[in-house]
């Protein structure tokens, strides 16, 4: 069990004079001597492309198998549903005759 007393002493307590304004974040954005380390990169357009032609791979793989599990082997598989629907298993009495 979790004991969230013992957490309590981990947690940030920010009063009103500590909060930062979007306009402080853009300033310091600007400044030459924070070029090196921005939080956000911009992507470039291949990453999309990339990113699009997988996705587009993929889907079709995945339609592929569809197909293939649905039409080419569908038959096969309905034929084997069949034949597994019913089993008969004798049970043999405890008592009588």
């Amino acid at each position: 069990m979790i004991n969230f007393e013992n957490l309590k002493k981990y947690r940030i307590r920010r009063s009103s004079k500590e909060s930062v304004e979007p306009e402080e974040i853009f300033l310091d954005a600007s400044k030459p001597e924070f070029e090196g380390r921005k939080i956000e990169v911009p992507l470039r357009p291949g990453v999309f492309k990339i990113f699009f032609w997988a996705l587009v791979s993929g889907l079709a793989v995945l339609f592929g198998q569809v197909f293939y599990l649905q039409i080419v082997r569908g038959e096969e598989y309905k034929n084997l549903a069949e034949r597994n629907r019913l089993k008969i298993v004798p049970i043999p009495a405890t008592a009588g005759i």
